[in-house]
């Protein structure tokens, strides 16, 4: 999600790049994105080429900033459990 940005689009072919994966490991993760409502895709072609590009919804962009501040949290030692409470 990251990777994505918060309002460009990122060609699958960049994308996989810059994760250094695999298109069938990519793929999986962009279907489970974009079944969650994180990720939209939009299919297209260049010069008669297809193409994928992917943009990450104003729901994926929240669902990242709290995993971060969950992150930070955890980094700092600043976690509270309700649980432990």
């Amino acid at each position: 999600m990251a990777a994505l940005g918060t309002d460009s689009e990122i060609d699958f072919g960049a994308l996989r790049e810059l994760l250094e994966t695999e298109d069938s490991a990519l793929s999986k993760g962009i279907a489970r994105l974009s079944a969650a409502g994180s990720v939209l895709v939009r299919k297209g072609y260049v010069a008669n080429r297809p193409r994928t590009w992917l943009k990450a919804t104003p729901r994926g962009l929240a669902a990242m900033r709290l995993h971060v501040a969950a992150l930070r949290a955890i980094a700092t030692g600043s976690t509270t459990s309700a649980a432990s409470e």
